[in-house]
């Protein structure tokens, strides 16, 4: 039987091997100095401490990434998300599709997107 809940995908040690695999994964992928040159040329600072350097936008992304499973685990979410620095982090909990393991690998996709700018008609 299908579980919506991330902690059925965190509960082994295998599990727990795949969530970091991904958030690895997201990190090698993301353009770190491209995130840094936007965040030079708009001059935008974090915590008044002015542009981060490229090792704090690596670090602050990672911490995201592993807090937003850890905070959607306390409240059990199928799909959680956090945003702070530009960055948006979130996890959304899939059924397996037909023959596919059912494992974090396969039914948690995490990701992570820089956020310039964004409208909504709810606001």
């Amino acid at each position: 039987m299908f579980c919506f809940c991330i902690n059925y995908y965190l509960s082994s040690e295998s599990d727990t091997e795949q969530m970091l695999e991904a958030i690895h994964s997201i990190m090698m992928y993301i353009d770190f100095e491209k995130i840094h040159n936007v965040m030079e040329f708009l001059d935008w600072g974090w915590r008044n401490e002015g542009v981060p350097t490229v090792e704090s936008i690596k670090n602050e992304l990672f911490d995201l990434l592993i807090r937003v499973v850890e905070e959607g685990a306390k409240e059990d979410k199928s799909s959680y998300s956090i945003s702070c620095g530009g960055f948006l982090v979130e996890y959304h909990v899939y059924e397996p599709e037909d023959d596919e393991p059912d494992d974090f690998e396969h039914c948690v996709d995490i990701s992570a997107s820089f956020v310039l700018e964004e409208s909504s008609s709810l606001f």
